[in-house]
């Protein structure tokens, strides 16, 4: 009992050490006339930015707005270099508010999202921006606990709802930054 413990103490501590401090939204491609996703994977250095950022997935139209976005972002200080896996979802503007669906993604390997639920954007929505979370990924890939790091009045709770629907590639627990990127509706008078 006391090793298990011991682990879940040093796992939470581990944790605790990734955590995303400030995060700046990405510019979102604004002429781009459909969604795009795009999946990163860096390691947290002793000064609390991404390094040797890889691209595991994405268009080439919207990677460079997800690269030139985490180059600001800061982490709290780290002890050894942690592997975390950060996942943009750029939402094109619509004509209309619509609903959520769901994508399914090929097994890109532990910490990468493997089932996606766009949360569409919200009926009674006006507002436009970036929903920055830190999700904490348990062994068998279900969210386990999400953190909100920039909220976006009137869209949040549509993109918690849709992140705690994700499901990650099992493994190890890990955490993962996800971007959701909402662009309002044009209404035509």
């Amino acid at each position: 009992m006391i090793i298990v413990y011991r682990f879940m103490a040093s796992f939470l501590f581990v944790l605790l050490l990734q955590q995303l401090q400030t995060a700046g939204p990405p510019n979102a491609p604004l002429n781009s006339v459909a969604n795009g996703l795009v999946i990163l994977d860096g390691a947290v250095n002793q000064q609390g930015r991404m390094t040797g950022v890889r691209v595991i997935y994405g268009l080439p139209l919207f990677i460079q707005p997800s690269i030139e976005a985490i180059k600001d972002w800061t982490f709290a200080a780290v002890q050894d270099s942690p592997r975390v896996s950060v996942t943009f979802l750029y939402r094109t503007r619509n004509v209309f508010a619509d609903g959520p669906y769901e994508v399914h993604l090929p097994n890109l390997g532990p910490a990468f999202p493997s089932h996606i639920v766009d949360p569409g954007y919200p009926l009674r929505s006006i507002g436009e921006g970036s929903v920055i979370m830190q999700v904490d990924i348990d062994a068998r890939g279900a969210v386990e606990g999400l953190h909100v790091i920039r909220p976006v009045p009137s869209l949040t709770e549509a993109a918690v709802q849709a992140v705690r629907r994700w499901g990650f590639t099992p493994g190890a627990p890990a955490t993962s930054i996800v971007v959701i990127s909402f662009l309002r509706p044009v209404l035509y008078p």
